[in-house]
């Protein structure tokens, strides 16, 4: 998600923070529908759905997307665990425990575009592996010479030297992309787009193992290499075709890992001695997922987790009769693994 992503879940009146208190209230419904509170009358009800603080909700969300990417091996899903255990160390749950299991992730450690000839030099991400395939290229790199495509419409390649080249595209373009493979591009770079839709994201990796390069570039990196671009065009004359002698070099590590996730529980033991074993579960999942797997804040993801805290809050405040226990757990979004 882009930054504009992330802020626009994070304001207190935007449609995910509505749906999540939404939700809220539905669990409260729900958990008051198997608990004395039901025979009690609504008014127990009301009184726990007005403790439900969306301003905290809004400050989970924002502290829980400000820690980077949440997929599983990356430093901010580490930090969402810590985060969520001293969460319900703060509340006083009656027990809180971890339980440990292995992910197996592609995990980006690091990727570049340079250009030898000027001496610049780019952060890319790479994006998400095409099956088990990744944008991992040679230790030397891939080279080529570098050439803008737009959208990836059959005709914004005219003129141009595709084989062999590196394309440079805008992200909006559906599955065009498939073009610059077709026409024989040895990699494809997308610019970051104002606004990003998951339906867009969800073309831009395959579910075979096609070894094509994909990358991320900041909107602010591509508009200077098309500049540079337009000034090789300048210096080389009008008979040659923008950018396609800008020489570029991409360099790529992204390797599959196996590493250890984190389900943490939190327990509230129940007040009836003679129903305090049967338990009531409530999950959500902490981690994140992305196009690109290394900028994935995951602020709407993080609605989810928000509401798990929140729920904890209320129920450690006035204890059901049955136990309640809280997972919040990862590996959410490589095969549901933590709640497996």
């Amino acid at each position: 998600m882009c930054e504009e992503g992330r802020r626009e879940v994070t304001r207190l009146n935007s449609p995910a923070m509505r749906i999540t208190v939404g939700l809220l209230v539905w669990y409260m419904f729900a958990i008051c529908a198997v608990s004395p509170i039901a025979a009690q009358g609504s008014q127990r009800y009301r009184q726990l759905v007005s403790e439900i603080d969306e301003q905290s909700l809004k400050k989970t969300v924002h502290d829980l997307s400000s820690m980077g990417s949440r997929v599983v091996g990356y430093p901010g899903e580490r930090q969402a665990a810590e985060y969520v255990r001293q969460r319900f160390l703060r509340l006083g749950l009656d027990k809180v425990e971890e339980q440990l299991f292995p992910v197996t992730v592609p995990v980006d450690k690091g990727a570049s575009l340079d250009i030898p000839a000027l001496g610049r030099h780019y952060r890319l991400h790479p994006l998400y592996p095409n099956l088990v395939r990744t944008s991992q290229t040679p230790p030397d790199g891939l080279k080529g010479p570098l050439i803008y495509a737009g959208r990836g419409r059959l005709h914004q390649f005219n003129g141009k030297n595709v084989e062999g080249s590196i394309a440079l595209m805008e992200f909006g373009g559906g599955s065009d992309w498939f073009n610059a493979v077709f026409l024989g591009a040895r990699a494809v770079i997308f610019i970051e787009p104002e606004r990003l839709l998951r339906g867009e994201a969800e073309t831009k990796f395959l579910t075979t193992p096609i070894d094509i390069p994909r990358f991320w570039i900041s909107k602010k990196d591509a508009e200077e290499l098309r500049s540079l671009m337009e000034k090789t065009l300048v210096v080389r004359g009008p008979a040659d075709v923008a950018g396609e002698k800008l020489d570029v070099v991409l360099r790529c590590r992204m390797e599959w890992e196996q590493v250890t996730a984190k389900n943490i529980s939190g327990w509230i033991w129940g007040t009836d001695p003679e129903r305090k074993d049967e338990i009531i579960a409530i999950t959500a999942y902490y981690d994140s997922m992305s196009i690109v797997p290394s900028l994935a804040p995951g602020a709407e993801q993080a609605c989810n987790i928000a509401a798990l805290l929140e729920i904890a809050k209320v129920l450690k405040s006035r204890p059901l009769d049955r136990t309640v226990v809280l997972v919040a757990t990862s590996g959410h979004c490589f095969g549901v693994q933590g709640a497996a």
